[in-house]
This record gives C-alpha cells, sequence and structure tokens, in this order.
C-alpha cells in the first residue's frame, strides 16, 4: 500500500503539476478500486476495468486492510475510504532554501508552488540572541494560514524561554517569497507550550520586537531562520472516510471537500500538518432538501409548535434559503386541503432565520410564519403563527403580514400550517469529530465542522472563514495561548462549557458568536471568552458570555476594532475571585462598541461576591443600553461612554474618570454608586438625568475638571450627588463648571448655578 500511494504522487509531480498548483481547481491522480488490485506488482496502471484510467465516480470505494503507511509527495483524491486498521501519512518534502530569510526585500524561498500547494513549512532557527552558539535548532511554522496571497508564520523554539521569529510569506512572481518582519520571546520560564500565539495580546510577558531583531546569520543579534522546508502533501477526501484505528498525519494536510456529513470517530494526529473543510468554490451547486410526509395525514404529522424536530441534516443556516412549503389546515378553503406557497420575508439575525409561506385563494392571503434554528450539523424548524388578509381590505401577496393590520390571526395549527418544506443550501462538507485529537491546525472554509468529543478540537489554531460554521458539543481543553479566528460571515456555536479554554483568544472578524445555551442556575451561555476581540461588525448574540474565573487577579480583554461598529448584545457574566485581588476585564475600544446585554456577577452557591472592574480604553465609543448589575468599579480612560438605557449604569458601582474621556448621558435616567475624578473629564447632560451616590469621601485628583455641558440652563434635577448638600466637599464643587459657570449643590444634593436664581427670558 506504500508503495502505490508513493507511485500516485509521483505521477502527481510527473504530470506537471509541481508548476502549478495542487488547489483542489488541479485534476490530481485519483485512485480508484478496492485495496491493491488497481496496481500491479510494478507500480504499473492496472485499472479493475482493463488498461486504462477510469475517473473517479462518486461511491467508487477504497479500502485497506490492514495497517497502512502512505507516502505522499503531492495530492492525491480518494473516495469512500475505509481502513480496517491505522493509517499513517508521511509527506515528502517537496521544497527546500538553505539561506537565512532576509528582514527587508524578500526572497524566493519556494520557486515553482504558491502558498496553497503547501500543507506544511518548518527549518531551523539560529542568531546570535539563540542558546548554543553557532549551532541552529529545528522549528515549526506555527499559524500558517494563508489567506489572497499572504500568511506570516511564527517559527518557535523552546530554549529556557520560549523564542519566535515572525516571516512574512507572499506569493509572487516564480513561487513564494518570505522576509522576515520582527521576533518575540516570552519572558517567563514557566510558559513553555510551543506553538502559543505570541502576536495576540492573551499571553502574559510576550516581549515584542521590530525588525531589528531579525538575526540574517549565525552571529547577528536576535532571532532569524534559515534551511526552509516545504511540504506540498495533500490528502484529500472526496467522499466519506470511515477508519479502523487512528489516523497520525506527518507534514501532511488531510483534506475533506465532499459535500457530505462524515463522522469521525478515531483519534487523528497532525504532527506539522492540519485538517482543513473546504467547500469547493462553486456556488451554483445546490441541494434541495424535502421534508417528505402524507399531504392528507393526520395534523400531528405537521409541522406544529410542539413538533420541531423536522431535521434537514447537514445544513449550515446562515446560507440556507426556503424555497416552498405545503400548507393545510381545517380553513385553507380547498378540498385537498393542502396547496404549494412560496416564502416571503426571509430574515435571518444570526440566531434564527424565519419566512412567510403564503399564496393567494380567491379573496385571501394566506400564510404560516416557520422559524429555523441550528441544531448542531442539522437545522430544525418550527412553526410560529399562522394569518390571513382579505384581498378587498388591501391584502396583497408577499406584503409583510406580521407588519400590517389583519383582520384574524389564527393561533391554532389545525387553521393552517406546513409539511413538505423544501429548503436549498449550497453543498458543504460537515466533519463531525468525536475523539480526542492532537491536530497541529484547523482550518473550516465554506463549511462546517463539529467538534463533539472531548478534546477533539485542535492543539493548535482554529480557523473559519467564509461562511464556514463551527459547533461545540462538548466540553473542550488545550487551548491555552492558542487562536480561534473566525473571519467572513462564518459562525461558532458553542452547545457545552467551553470551561477549560480560559486564554484561548477568540477573534470575530466580520463574523458570528451564538451562544444558545443556557445554564439554569447563572442564566449564562455556559462558556468561558476571557480574549475576545470583535472586528469589523462583528457581533456576540444569545446568551451572556461567562468571563473571568475563580482565580484571582486575572486580566481579561475584550478589543473592538475595525472600520464599522461591533456589537455584544449577549452581554456579560463577571465570574470573579471570592478574594481580593478582584478580576479585570478591560474593554479596549478603537471602533464602536454596542453593548445591549446585561453585565451582571457570577453568583453561585455560597461565594462572597467580590466585585470584578471594568475599565473602558481606546478612543472610540462604548455604548451601555442593557440594564446592567454589575458591583464593581468602572473606570472610564479615555474615549466616550454612552449610555443608552434606564439602568445602564449599576445601582451601586462606582465610577472612575479620567484622561479627557467623556460621558453622555443621552435621554436616560441613571442612578449609580460615587464618582472618582482621576483627570479632566466631559458630563454631557442630554435630556436625561443621572445621579451619583455621596462622593465627598472619594479622592479627585488636584487639578482635574469635570466639564458638565448641556443645551440651556442647567436642568433642576439632572445631575446629583448624594441626598444632601454634603454630597461633594467644597474643593470637589470648584472642579466643576456647567457650560463654563460654578456650580454648588442644593439641599437634596442636585447640581445647580452657584449664582442662585437664574431668569429664563422667552
Amino acid at each position: 500500500m506504500k508503495r502505490l500511494f508513493a507511485y500516485a504522487a509521483a505521477m502527481c509531480i510527473a504530470g506537471g503539476m509541481m508548476s502549478s498548483s495542487f488547489g483542489d481547481d488541479e485534476t490530481p491522480l485519483v485512485w480508484n478500486g478496492p485495496d491493491g488490485g488497481a496496481w500491479n506488482a510494478a507500480g504499473e496502471l492496472n485499472w479493475l476495468s482493463g488498461e486504462t484510467s477510469v475517473a473517479w465516480t462518486d461511491g467508487a470505494g477504497a479500502s485497506f486492510g490492514a495497517d497502512t503507511n502512505v507516502s505522499l509527495g503531492g495530492t492525491v483524491v480518494v473516495s469512500n475510504l475505509t481502513t480496517e486498521g491505522a493509517l499513517k501519512l508521511d509527506g515528502v518534502v517537496a521544497s527546500t532554501y538553505e539561506g537565512f530569510v532576509p528582514k527587508n526585500a524578500p526572497a524566493l524561498v519556494f520557486p515553482g508552488i504558491t502558498l496553497a500547494d503547501i500543507s506544511g513549512i518548518w527549518g531551523e532557527m539560529g542568531g546570535a540572541s539563540m542558546s548554543g552558539g553557532s549551532r541552529t535548532f529545528s522549528a515549526f511554522g506555527y499559524h500558517f494560514f494563508p489567506k489572497d496571497g499572504k500568511a506570516t508564520v511564527q517559527f518557535q523554539v523552546y530554549q529556557g524561554l520560549i523564542k519566535c521569529i515572525l516571516v512574512e510569506f507572499t506569493d509572487g512572481e516564480g513561487g513564494v517569497y518570505a522576509k522576515g518582519i520582527g521576533t518575540r520571546y516570552v519572558n517567563n520560564s514557566n510558559v513553555r507550550t510551543l506553538g502559543m500565539d505570541l502576536v495576540s495580546a492573551n499571553v502574559a510577558s510576550v516581549v515584542a520586537s521590530g525588525t531589528g531583531n531579525v538575526a540574517t546569520s549565525l552571529s547577528t543579534a536576535g532571532y532569524g531562520v534559515c534551511q526552509l522546508k516545504a511540504s506540498v502533501a495533500r490528502v484529500r477526501f472526496a467522499g466519506n472516510a470511515a477508519f479502523g484505528g487512528t489516523v497520525a498525519a506527518s507534514n501532511v494536510e488531510v483534506c475533506v471537500t465532499a459535500p457530505v456529513s462524515q463522522t469521525w470517530t478515531q483519534p487523528v494526529a497532525s504532527v506539522n500538518g492540519r485538517i482543513v473543510a473546504k467547500g469547493l468554490s462553486d456556488a451554483t451547486t445546490e441541494t434541495t432538501y424535502g421534508l417528505t410526509g402524507n399531504q392528507t395525514g393526520s395534523a400531528s404529522a405537521w409541522l406544529t409548535t410542539t413538533a420541531d424536530n423536522h431535521v434537514f441534516t447537514n445544513m449550515v443556516l446562515s446560507r440556507m434559503t426556503p424555497v416552498k412549503a405545503t400548507l393545510k389546515g381545517n380553513a385553507i378553503g380547498i378540498s385537498e386541503q393542502y396547496t404549494q406557497s412560496l416564502p416571503y420575508h426571509v430574515k435571518f439575525n444570526g440566531e434564527s432565520l424565519t419566512c412567510q409561506f403564503q399564496f393567494l385563494y380567491g379573496n385571501y392571503v394566506k400564510g404560516v410564519k416557520v422559524q429555523f434554528t441550528q441544531s448542531g450539523a442539522n437545522v430544525k424548524a418550527k412553526w410560529v403563527k399562522s394569518f390571513y388578509h382579505t384581498v378587498e381590505k388591501g391584502a396583497v401577496l408577499g406584503e409583510d403580514m406580521e407588519n400590517v393590520k389583519v383582520d384574524s390571526t389564527s393561533t391554532d395549527y389545525t387553521g393552517y400550517t406546513v409539511k413538505n418544506m423544501t429548503l436549498r443550501s449550497v453543498s458543504v462538507p460537515s466533519l463531525t469529530l468525536n475523539a480526542a485529537n492532537s491536530c497541529m491546525d484547523m482550518l473550516v472554509d465554506n463549511a462546517q465542522i463539529v467538534f463533539a468529543g472531548a478534546d477533539s478540537q485542535p492543539t493548535g489554531d482554529l480557523v473559519a472563514r467564509n461562511g464556514a460554521n463551527v459547533i461545540w458539543l462538548a466540553s473542550c481543553g488545550n487551548g491555552t495561548g492558542r487562536l480561534r479566528l473566525f473571519e467572513s460571515g462564518s459562525t461558532l456555536v458553542p452547545l457545552e462549557n467551553l470551561k477549560t479554554e480560559t486564554l484561548a483568544t477568540y477573534v470575530f472578524d466580520a463574523a458570528t458568536l451564538y451562544t444558545p445555551m443556557l445554564h439554569p442556575t447563572v442564566r449564562d451561555g455556559r462558556s468561558y471568552f476571557n480574549y475576545l476581540t470583535l472586528r469589523n461588525g462583528a457581533r456576540a448574540i444569545g446568551n451572556p458570555l461567562r468571563c473571568g474565573g475563580v482565580e484571582n487577579g486575572l486580566s481579561m480583554i475584550y478589543t473592538s476594532e475595525g472600520t464599522n461598529a461591533n456589537l455584544l448584545a449577549s452581554g456579560v457574566n463577571l465570574v470573579n475571585g471570592t478574594r481580593t485581588p478582584t478580576n479585570t476585564l478591560t474593554f479596549v475600544t478603537t471602533a464602536d462598541l454596542a453593548v445591549s446585554g446585561k453585565i451582571y456577577d457570577f453568583v453561585q452557591g455560597s461565594d462572597v461576591l467580590i466585585g470584578a472592574q471594568l475599565i473602558k480604553k481606546g478612543a472610540a465609543t462604548l455604548t451601555l443600553s442593557g440594564t446592567n448589575t454589575f458591583i464593581g468599579r468602572l473606570t472610564v480612560q479615555a474615549g466616550t461612554l454612552a449610555l443608552a438605557s434606564d439602568g445602564a449604569l449599576p445601582a451601586t458601582a462606582p465610577l472612575t474618570l479620567t484622561n479627557t474621556c467623556t460621558v453622555t448621558c443621552g435621554g436616560v435616567t441613571n442612578s449609580t454608586g460615587a464618582l472618582t475624578l482621576s483627570g479632566n473629564a466631559t458630563l454631557a447632560l442630554g435630556d436625561g438625568a443621572i445621579a451619583f451616590a455621596d462622593s465627598s469621601g472619594e479622592e479627585w485628583k488636584a487639578g482635574a475638571t469635570l466639564t458638565v455641558t448641556g443645551d440651556g440652563p442647567l436642568p433642576t434635577q439632572a445631575l446629583r450627588f448624594g441626598t444632601t448638600s454634603a454630597g461633594l466637599t467644597g474643593r470637589q464643587l470648584k472642579q466643576i463648571t456647567y457650560n463654563g459657570e460654578a456650580v454648588s449643590l442644593d439641599a437634596q444634593g442636585y447640581l445647580r448655578h452657584s449664582g442662585g436664581l437664574v431668569i429664563i427670558l422667552l
């Protein structure tokens, strides 16, 4: 068997594939036939259909009867593979670059191929800052995920500390180019896990250096990489794969591309390689799924509010389109009691998709609203409501029946309901992993992957892009310092507690985090997200994210960045230690962030509630529109804090303003804890009101000013400190102005002009 695949790889190279791309658009050699019968002892073609090579067809099978070792030097495509024993895949090094990678002008390192051809990169690290003097050390290239002809790779070794050289690879004329762009090291000898993402901010004690620390020889200060090697080995499963034993892929990319749903129950180990689930780029490849049934069957066989187990298998909710449905019911008015209808007002909000199936019958527009939700690798459908509207009163087929006046609405499923729904979806691979895997990296591209077993996620990075769907069905771990990157409309759906990945970095770039699970006691989404980045219009929706941990002194970071505002609609449940120092969640906003969900403190059992600290950094606006109840201090260090709801500020949480920040009150009313002024700040009142607790005991920085602004004279009950005139000290009052004028407190603690009576001329 080893000879069989080695010959297949050689045929790929001999056929000219090395001069172009090993990507999905090529036509690599396909092995077709059971066991070794496709080849004779001399390694010559001996196809089962005679001496003529036949093309692969869906359903053709390949079977290995025992433990098998396979050598791969190119791309091999197999279909419906089965193995009775273990399968070992060994990639052959196809290209080597001997010299040190430069730090300025890129050098051609891998001629004749593109980044898309490469399944793994490794080399030797050296430089005067490496231990051992004039020797080099083997280093694997971590975080290799090419996109748009570019990839930034981290070569790392451990020498008492983790040391790293960042290399930028780009596609260019004649092949792949590379240059060193910077170095990193972890200034903590206790951090020893190679492969951690040293570019992300969640790894403690990471020291970053620029191109000046890129070594280009053994004697140059800093770190560098030489003797680069690349593997172009790839095995692509264009059908199901069932393994009878473990799968070990060394320097090989294992790629699933067939638009079928499959489950791998055996462990997969990928050393210097990765697993890829990739949908083919042809957007016209569609499959229609029908919900079949007897059109004259009993009511219980039709879609109802309780019968939500109508499942469309292997479908990504964000990609599907309702096509048609059969309507029936006692009030349909047609003798056959059913009719075909078309979908109108299809709406997808990231959590669910709804549509209205409507048809025109006589003087009536009749319809049913149906809701679809993601359930693991499948989509479920649920009846929501029925309706009709008379034509003579203005009804139009296709009108949004929820937003117009209707004569009557039937809420009984026997009035109208649906059956035989047809959905259309782009056919994409769906791969379910059940075993505990040790895979360097995983890439989900225009596909779906389901982590169904404990520790089935990669020990390295996970990247999802192009509308990919990632579902977690089991608790996971081994994610410390790893990157989980979701791009281009992809979605993460955790359906179990991500309790052991508190130090993993989750980045959503124009993508969605949906947390549908609900913890019965603490009422959150059950999953920890301590390092979260929302970028370019990303959304976090569903139930609240759990943030923090039972340890004390944790520092969590939520970042909002990019060109478009981001949304945190799920809210946050702050898990605090039971002793000081407390945990801290920092919102870093270089792009506007709207937090419409509730921020509150985790309380369970007899825990002593201390309250996590919240910090707002960055020049952009953080908008709070939920009803928040956290008790820890909120510190605004930069930018704008916008209050967009009553209760946006908790009743007792103290507030600190500093560094020329701004708070806008809008038209809402808030009562909160004491105010501390640690730098110049602005408070824009708007039409609302804000009441602070007695702040006379708080330390206000000498010389700092609180500039209160508003339209016209100061409203009599717009801004309050405590409930008496002693709510601020005399020195504190001198630090406040309203539209440039001095202020004082009245007997109830309300801010007023210090001049007393103000005459308004109308």
